[in-house]
């Protein structure tokens, strides 16, 4: 078009003669120019404010000369940009999606931590990490379908048998008398926020998520460029998990692990529980609840657990310890061990029934005798007995006798005890009224 426009130019006396003219054109060409880049630059970012607006025609204008800062997007934590992006230095615009939030920083210094929306970055601001806000699962330990403990096999690659191996320690634990296990870790958990705040379903808490970004572990060993150099944020909960299982293990043996220990819960119910039942309930007690408070020999008693994963702005949901893996020859010989005493666990569970009936029934017959006593004495007032003065009438002796027919009536569970106690008591009201008359 502009070599068009010369042309025609040219071919209309030159320069000279359409001095003025060209002038003109150049000022209605650039303020076109303008008007437009200012008009599509309000529909490019979802925008809220009048400041917002013009900050994104700046944004727009410095992106067409190529003097801009980085623009990107980033969506489920992901950040989304092209090649070298965040390399640029200059004026920019972050846009995150309803589960995404991020932390920008300066060359020297994190600066705020930002949520979703449209956010115009600084001259010299950049992303130093993003984050996702959903609730996450995050495992380690072996796939389902493979077994940790076989040896290389004739078509798996190098490279696929020290994987599977990689996946094998990273769950690995021993127990007392010297028994390798090795399970499927499964923590779930999210960013400590509240529900629909920040412009997002899951939640926006700023102090969260610059807490789970600035906290992430650094390992100087690797290189600058290398994705080992920082260890995401998300992969605390399921290491920390996995650390607490090592730890628990070593203090059961494989018999007592597996183990079934009967006992009656608080409700009077039967439960049978093993070591594997209690390690679940100690490793999501330690990382889902705050540390208990007390004094044992000097000592304060806390689980650092909840409180490293408070620091660090993350909320623990669960944590699921599955498919567990032991050595061929071992899982053979428990697995007939376990076959041999099932009938000694059978008589164990059905003693422990035996005593939770034996206990609800006296619980039971003491609880009626305590309404019996609570009827009678809600009928018998200070009005109908008067220690200080003689009784001349039959008043609170039918008066008792009636809460007693009153009491067997509303409680049928009484009767079952004394079926013909309200026919009794019946007689002795009509004996006590004929006597009367």
């Amino acid at each position: 078009m502009i070599v068009f426009y010369i042309i025609l130019l040219l071919a209309n006396g030159g320069f000279r003669t359409n001095g003025t003219r060209l002038v003109i054109d150049l000022m209605i060409c650039g303020g076109g120019f303008l008007f437009w880049t200012f008009f599509f630059a309000q529909f490019i970012l979802p925008l809220r404010s009048a400041n917002d607006r013009l900050s994104a025609f700046e944004r727009l204008f410095s992106y067409i000369f190529g003097f801009h800062g980085p623009a990107v997007h980033i969506k489920n934590g992901e950040i989304i940009k092209r090649k070298q992006e965040m390399q640029r230095w200059g004026p920019g615009v972050i846009l995150l999606d309803a589960a995404s939030g991020a932390v920008l920083r300066s060359p020297t210094k994190p600066t705020r931590a930002v949520g979703p929306g449209v956010i115009f970055t600084g001259l010299q601001e950049t992303i130093a990490g993003s984050v996702d806000l959903r609730t996450q699962k995050k495992s380690l330990g072996p796939r389902t379908d493979e077994n940790p403990f076989a040896v290389q096999g004739k078509k798996e690659s190098d490279a696929e048998y020290q994987a599977r191996q990689n996946r094998r320690f990273e769950t690995r634990a021993f127990t007392r008398d010297g028994i390798e296990v090795v399970p499927t870790i499964i923590v779930k958990f999210s960013l400590q926020s509240d529900m629909g705040s920040g412009f997002s379903p899951w939640g926006f808490t700023p102090s969260s998520v610059r807490a789970a970004v600035l906290g992430q572990k650094v390992n100087l060993n690797a290189s600058v460029d290398s994705p080992e150099r920082v260890q995401p944020w998300n992969m605390l909960p399921v290491y920390m998990a996995a650390d607490l299982w090592k730890e628990y293990v070593q203090k059961f043996t494989l018999e007592e692990l597996f183990q079934l220990t009967p006992k009656l819960t608080p409700k009077l119910t039967p439960e049978t529980k093993n070591g594997l039942s209690r390690i679940k309930e100690n490793i999501n007690q330690r990382m889902t609840e705050p540390p208990p408070e007390g004094l044992i020999q000097g000592r304060v008693i806390e689980h650092r657990e909840f409180q490293i994963l408070n620091e660090h702005g993350i909320h623990v949901k669960t944590v699921m310890i599955t498919n567990l893996k032991l050595p061929q020859a071992i899982e053979n010989k428990f697995n007939e061990r376990w076959q041999s005493t099932w009938l000694t666990r059978a008589r164990q569970e059905r003693d422990l029934v035996n005593q939770a009936r034996l206990t609800e029934s006296e619980t039971s017959r003491k609880q009626a005798l305590l309404d019996l006593a609570n009827g009678i004495s809600a009928q018998l007032t200070s009005d109908q007995i008067n220690a200080s003065s003689p009784i001349k009438d039959n008043t609170a002796l039918r008066s008792f006798l009636s809460a007693h027919i009153q009491l067997y009536t509303r409680n049928p569970h009484l009767q079952v005890q004394s079926p013909d106690a309200v026919k009794q008591l019946e007689q002795i009201m009509e004996w006590l009224e004929g006597y009367s008359s």
